[in-house]
């Protein structure tokens, strides 16, 4: 079930189909609640996929991903996806807020507040907005606040908002295109950029460039950036910005350049150049997306992407793996789609998505990843300290190993068991030039003796 390379153990559990009814289904939001549990939000559309319906919010288990509780939120006039479901930092309670659209009074946000058991603990509160909202939105929740960015329409350009939970506006302000184009961006960002909660990161692509922008508490704009990973083509689509320290970040983006795939870059905050690089070369023809980028419980980094299957890589800051998986046995016979990820505060992640099967999309999933094998259920493969890519390849196989792992050699052999070539230098490729298409096995050889075996493909 399990196909992972690295240096430990990983094992995960899945929430296996749970069927919505005749709705479509967006997945929205997950988070990890006050007591260690799970929270993912899923919004209802009806069956022919027009008109919002209204939110169901399934608790799910941190230790088997298994559903405990769930409720469905009557909203027939919601009209936009993203919302913000967090647990409140400054209470034991949690916080729910989204946009409805109504006919007569125009676009507002709604403001719930749930305990535990999902009942409310105060009275809604409805903002009604002077603008009208179009459907690019995003939601932070800050220092006992939230803050939402939304496109204007017919403005032009970005509206940053800073509300209490009670509703009370703190802070408002409008950014035109040409200061903050982000407003044109379907793969945006938002998220609180300090430890402290009073400042705010809102990252996007556009015109082949990725950009990104750091407001204060008061919404004004203090740092900003735009650039292309490579000097070549950009590809528009989805991207995370993760705060490392007070001189570093980290962005994992889409570059086309000489080939297509994710970065990661280390970059200098000061001079705002990279100073590390990590490549994913794409594999598959249906392409890329990511899930997400954050920061582990220990300080390490998890970068999720999507491409035939889910991808899941832990790294240092440093941008050296620490072990890499591939999830390529979901129990899904449709298309899986997944664009929330949470790291958890006792180790792991957790990443949600929903499958896209026979015209409707009606059953979500929420995978937990643990960093330790805790689950005797799961199925285990060798791990091994390296990955490799391009498979099938044409000329080069590439091979990047783990920090501790000290290759030694490379053997290549034919279905018929013959050695048809054996590298000693330069291990970090593999030439394939000369060989004939065909399958072989690979079998990676370790100073310490140590030796794993992949089959490989020469187009």
């Amino acid at each position: 079930m399990l196909a992972t390379t690295g240096l430990k153990a990983q094992s995960f559990n899945l929430l296996d189909h749970h069927y919505m009814g005749g709705y479509y289904v967006g997945f929205e939001n997950l988070t990890e609640m006050h007591d260690g549990q799970l929270m993912a939000n899923v919004v209802l559309s009806n069956s022919a996929g027009q008109g919002d319906y209204g939110y169901c919010h399934l608790k799910v288990s941190r230790d088997d991903a298994q559903v405990l509780d769930s409720i469905v939120v009557e909203d027939n006039n919601i009209e936009y996806r993203s919302l913000l479901f967090e647990p409140n930092r400054h209470d034991d309670d949690y916080v729910f807020v989204r946009f409805v659209r109504d006919a007569t009074h125009g676009d507002s946000l709604r403001i719930s507040r749930y305990d535990e058991s999902f009942a409310p603990v105060a009275a809604d509160v409805s903002i009604p907005l002077d603008e009208t909202v179009s459907y690019q939105t995003r939601f932070c929740q800050g220092n006992n606040d939230f803050i939402v960015a939304y496109g204007a329409v017919g403005l032009g350009g970005m509206v940053f908002s800073r509300y209490g939970f009670d509703g009370e506006l703190k802070n408002k302000v409008f950014y035109h295109d040409s200061v903050c184009p982000i407003s044109k961006f379907m793969d945006g960002r938002l998220k609180v950029w300090n430890e402290a909660g009073t400042e705010y990161l809102l990252c996007g692509t556009g015109q082949g460039r990725f950009a990104y922008w750091i407001l204060d508490s008061t919404l004004n704009v203090i740092d900003s950036a735009a650039f292309k990973p490579y000097e070549g083509l950009f590809s528009n689509k989805d991207n995370d910005v993760v705060n490392v320290d007070d001189e570093t970040y980290l962005v994992a983006t889409h570059y086309t350049a000489f080939y297509d795939g994710i970065t990661v870059l280390k970059r200098d905050k000061a001079t705002h150049e990279n100073v590390k690089r990590l490549n994913f070369k794409q594999e598959h023809p249906i392409g890329q997306w990511i899930v997400g980028m954050d920061r582990s419980s220990d300080g390490a980094f998890y970068l999720a992407f999507w491409e035939e299957y889910l991808k899941v890589v832990k790294f240092d800051e440093d941008l050296n793996i620490l072990w890499e998986c591939v999830y390529d046995d979901m129990p899904n016979t449709g298309t899986c789609y997944s664009n929330k990820m949470k790291t958890l505060t006792h180790g792991g992640l957790a990443i949600g998505g929903f499958q896209a099967s026979g015209g409707i999309n009606n059953e979500v999933f929420v995978l937990v990843i643990n960093d330790e094998n805790t689950s005797a259920s799961v199925k285990e493969a060798e791990l091994r300290p390296y990955t490799c890519w391009p498979n099938p390849a044409q000329d080069q196989l590439h091979l990047q190993f783990s920090p501790e792992a000290q290759p030694k050699q490379i053997e290549l052999y034919d279905l018929q068991g013959r050695l048809v070539s054996k590298q000693t230098k330069g291990l970090e490729s593999l030439n394939m030039a000369d060989l004939p298409a065909g399958a072989y096995m690979m079998r990676v050889v370790l100073e310490d003796g140590k030796t794993y075996s992949d089959k490989v493909v020469k187009e």
